[in-house]
């Protein structure tokens, strides 16, 4: 399980946190330097871990199927503009499951069946509640709201308080106060009840607000659950 999380984690790294503006925002002229980032973060959280020699074929494999997963994305995402979730969603899972299939194929030192390592498996939740978490949200939202694009991860107000709520749920669950999941709903609507009718024109503010938040409780939640399963 130790090396699954490190791998998950390694994931999150390269395809999100090391990802520059720039990269993400033109990834067509990036895509190779991306790939090779996020195969060096692979690569070496994975000899790290194992002082495997498979860190070789890790490395063939991840930058193969990244960039053509990758390429694949791109074009599906000019040619079908409105099913950017969709492809995000496929994207992140072929990616996992190439992942874990190389883990069960070469993995050489058993680590796999290991107990989670508790600061490892907290470390990671935390670094999916970031970016990868704000990253599916605005996908949902620019679905619902057909006539925005997902934006580039900026840490702006929203955002930050997106964030701020799901590691609170995680803390409030891991004390044992998972009910109060509720109040803190109800102190952040209290809070941005003014924008409401400042957004008034905004037809769908409501709806996106809504929807924003109750998927950033979810996740938060989910995420929460996954820690208690696993650890």
């Amino acid at each position: 399980m130790n090396l699954i999380l490190w791998m998950l984690l390694g994931h999150s790294l390269g395809d999100f946190y090391f990802q520059t503006k720039r990269m993400a925002s033109e990834k067509g002229k990036y895509l190779f330097k991306h790939v090779i980032v996020y195969t060096a973060t692979m690569m070496v959280i994975y000899w790290l871990v194992t002082r495997s020699h498979a860190v070789v074929f890790l490395g063939l494999i991840v930058m193969s199927s990244h960039f053509l997963i990758d390429r694949i994305n791109l074009f599906l995402n000019r040619k079908y503009p409105n099913t950017a979730l969709l492809i995000f969603i496929l994207d992140q899972a072929f990616h996992l499951v190439i992942l874990i299939g190389f883990l069960v194929v070469y993995n050489e030192v058993g680590i796999i069946g290991d107990q989670a390592n508790h600061v490892l498996l907290l470390t990671t939740i935390i670094f999916y509640l970031i970016m990868p978490s704000s990253t599916l949200i605005d996908k949902v939202l620019s679905t619902v709201n057909k006539d925005q694009f997902p934006k580039i991860f900026v840490l702006d107000e929203g955002t930050l308080i997106g964030i701020l709520e799901r590691m609170l749920i995680l803390v409030m669950g891991i004390s044992g106060s998972i009910s109060g999941i509720g109040l803190l709903v109800a102190a952040k609507t209290m809070v941005r009840y003014g924008q409401f009718d400042y957004h008034e024109k905004d037809s769908n503010f409501r709806s996106k607000y809504l929807i924003g938040t109750l998927l950033s409780v979810l996740i938060g939640f989910i995420l929460y659950l996954c820690f208690d399963w696993l650890k």
